[in-house]
């Protein structure tokens, strides 16, 4: 039952830390059947940072019904550490009095620390579909507040991993770089560059990497 993990969640003291929502919202609506499965694999990998972290923040998955938690269960999202609600991100903003910040890369202003009962929420649109400005209208209609990573304003540390580009990032991308900004006290230059290790998103693959095997000359007798 998703309420029932985001109502015991809330009885153990949660509110306290930072929250991290997924907005499950675009799931259905915005991909086709390989977006979603990158979704799934990106949420995945997002748990696993998540389990490694040293300092735990709360990760929710808000609009976790229908196609997309029959998506995610299939991949074993029922197990994760993370609150499920069927409720939609702004349903639970109606329904909490924690400020909302919503992510997006079109916002004006960067976001410059992670506040304790602040909860920030990012789109889950996958880099092949984004829609324009679609986050940054969604938040504007219902007055939520809008930040965007840093990452041009730490351009120097990027620097040499492709500099400051605009980019569209990963699911995962974004939850770690929050992950590790938290593990490390708040500063924004580690965890864009261990989030970021070639200083731009790359495409998330849906099947493994294949190792190219190089079989050096063999030595004449």
């Amino acid at each position: 039952d998703p309420r029932a993990a985001v109502d015991g969640h809330d009885r153990g003291g949660g509110d306290a830390a930072p929250e991290l929502e997924v907005d499950l919202g675009w799931f259905a609506s915005h991909h086709d059947g390989r977006g979603r499965r990158s979704i799934c694999r990106q949420l995945a990998d997002a748990t696993g940072h998540a389990r490694k972290s040293l300092r735990p923040l709360v990760l929710t998955l808000a609009g976790y019904e229908g196609e997309a938690a029959e998506a995610l269960a299939n991949v074993g999202a029922g197990e994760w550490p993370v609150v499920r609600d069927a409720r939609s991100t702004w349903q639970r903003r109606d329904a909490r009095p924690r400020r909302v910040v919503y992510l997006t890369p079109d916002a004006d202003e960067p976001l410059e620390g992670l506040e304790d009962g602040c909860t920030y929420v990012v789109g889950a649109l996958v880099d092949r579909t984004v829609a324009k400005r679609a986050t940054l209208h969604a938040a504007a209609l219902r007055g939520c507040d809008v930040r965007r990573l840093p990452i041009r304003e730490h351009k120097g540390a990027l620097s040499h991993r492709g500099g400051a580009r605009k980019v569209v990032l990963n699911i995962d991308v974004v939850l770690h770089c929050l992950m590790r900004l938290r593990d490390n006290g708040g500063d924004w230059a580690e965890a864009l560059q261990a989030a970021l290790p070639d200083g731009k998103a790359t495409p998330h693959r849906l099947q493994p990497r294949r190792i190219a095997v190089v079989t050096p000359p063999r030595t004449p007798p």
